[in-house]
């Protein structure tokens, strides 16, 4: 329910409501496991300290509707509402201080992050652009700050989509704190830099929902329930646009994913129609610590000239190898059926440049880049 806030106290085997707020729902942010705080319409905002057992409300005198809170600590948090308003309070909602930002339109999320609030906001539709016979809108979102009381901008993310829909735009950018690194999602696209003309990006399928980062492997899931991995120390070194970075793939079967936490056994799967799942996409934790120091697949010679070899680490079913060209182009696609830890690939037809390989494996997708002379 929208309006609802269920708990379990046995891994999620029954449920009790524990709040039923008097409004729409529209985020909680958990700044330890028994503080929460929720925000949502028509400037509602309440706070527990056990867990759920009582709640206070210290809700903003507005008509706006609130749509993401985050906390410094128990005294000192900012919620953004739609459009163009930040409330922040350092005494624990007793009184609110109210920013305006007039030149933009949207706030998308919020994090307390190096002393200070982060968050974004855009200013809609800023030019088109016609490519494959569809129509892309580019939108600009310009990147905050709230430090000492002074709201300043701090940089752009730049994204691209085929919707004009106004409340799609409000998912497009979020923020995480990696270890003391910020990490920023705009929609498709995770940096961690802010996004311009230099920035490299690693782009998912459908809209990134969460990341985490353990063991120097950064995990990430889109929308669409699909998984990727890939270094997170290659990650933050990465440094060019036009440069690759190696990743894995795979589907975990559950669509339309909205919330995601990291547990003991793996991660907990909120999707919609009220649907919680247990997944665990390693079997051990060493699994992680192996494919962290033992790549999945090695590709040589590279540069090549008229063949090369794709050699996994150990055995696997191989489904599909793909090569695309440096603007992204099909250039041949081969079927496979076998199972096996090495693959020979002709390239003596392809033209000189930089060609990107994607093999489709039963344990996952893989991408390398090679070098045609």
């Amino acid at each position: 329910a929208e309006n609802k806030i269920y708990r379990s106290e046995d891994d999620g085997v029954t449920w009790e409501i524990v709040f039923d707020a008097p409004k729409k729902i529209n985020d909680y942010f958990e700044l330890d496991h028994k503080t929460i705080f929720i925000t949502g319409d028509k400037g509602m905002i309440y706070r527990t300290t056990d867990s759920g057992d009582n709640w206070l409300d210290i809700s903003v005198d507005t008509d706006s509707n609130l749509t993401h809170v985050t906390a410094k600590n128990l005294n000192d948090y900012i919620v953004l509402a739609e459009r163009k308003q930040v409330y922040h309070t350092k005494n624990g909602g007793l009184n609110w201080n109210n920013y305006n930002h007039d030149n933009y339109y949207y706030t998308f999320d919020v994090l307390y992050f190096n002393n200070k609030y982060i968050f974004g906001g855009g200013s809609g539709i800023i030019g088109t652009e016609y490519r494959n016979a569809h129509v892309y809108y580019l939108i600009n979102t310009s990147l905050f700050t709230l430090e000492n009381n002074i709201l300043n901008e701090a940089g752009y993310a730049f994204h691209e989509s085929e919707s004009t829909k106004a409340e799609s735009f409000f998912s497009f950018t979020k923020f995480f704190n990696s270890n003391d690194q910020l990490l920023i999602v705009s929609h498709k696209r995770l940096s961690s830099k802010y996004f311009n003309e230099n920035t490299p990006y690693f782009t998912t399928n459908d809209t990134i929902v969460n990341i985490f980062e353990e063991n120097d492997i950064l995990s990430i899931f889109d929308l669409a329930g699909n998984y990727y991995e890939l270094g997170y120390s290659e990650f933050l070194a990465w440094k060019s646009p036009y440069s690759k970075i190696d990743y894995s793939e795979k589907n975990i079967g559950i669509e339309k994913l909205n919330k995601i936490i990291k547990t003991d056994y793996g991660y907990a799967v909120g999707s919609d129609k009220s649907r919680i799942f247990k997944v665990k996409v390693k079997e051990t934790e060493s699994n992680i610590k192996t494919l962290t120091a033992t790549p999945e697949i090695e590709v040589y010679p590279n540069p090549t000239t008229d063949v090369v070899n794709i050699h996994f680490s150990r055995m696997m079913q191989v489904e599909s190898l793909e090569i695309y060209g440096i603007t992204g182009n099909l250039v041949e696609s081969n079927s496979y059926s076998d199972y096996t830890n090495n693959i020979i690939q002709k390239t003596d037809k392809l033209t000189t440049g930089v060609y990107f390989i994607k093999i489709i494996t039963s344990n996952g997708v893989f991408h390398k880049k090679i070098v045609k002379f």
